[in-house]
């Protein structure tokens, strides 16, 4: 199966510093889409396959809500069947080690079916 890392949504002190940075480590990287408005406003940044959505931490939407502060607030990967990777991910609690949204052990893991992208 192939997949990809397709973005990361962070919530960054200054979205604005965080483009220069990131223009600066990454210059072939450019703006993909803005919205709203500073200091509470969002930017993708990337590719056209991959990109970072760096948003101020009081511009969250339903999708960002549980993310307190500064920090990742969630990845999306795109694959090409999602049934097997919700297969897998099944047979991984099956054996007791952790349930999806535990704490136990150093992993932490939420994902519903509603979140892959296909």
């Amino acid at each position: 199966m192939n997949g990809m890392l397709e973005h990361a949504n962070i919530s960054v002190k200054d979205v604005d510093e965080a483009v220069r940075f990131f223009t600066t480590a990454f210059p072939h990287w450019k703006v993909r889409g803005t919205g709203g408005e500073p200091p509470a406003h969002w930017v993708h940044l990337g590719t056209d396959d991959q990109y970072l959505c760096l948003g101020a931490p009081d511009n969250h939407d339903s999708r960002t809500q549980g993310h307190r502060g500064y920090g990742v607030n969630h990845i999306g990967f795109v694959v090409d069947d999602a049934d097997a990777v919700l297969l897998g991910r099944e047979t991984i609690f099956r054996d007791g080690s952790s349930t999806p949204g535990s704490t136990k052990g150093s992993r932490r893991t939420r994902t519903s079916p509603a979140s892959v992208s296909t």
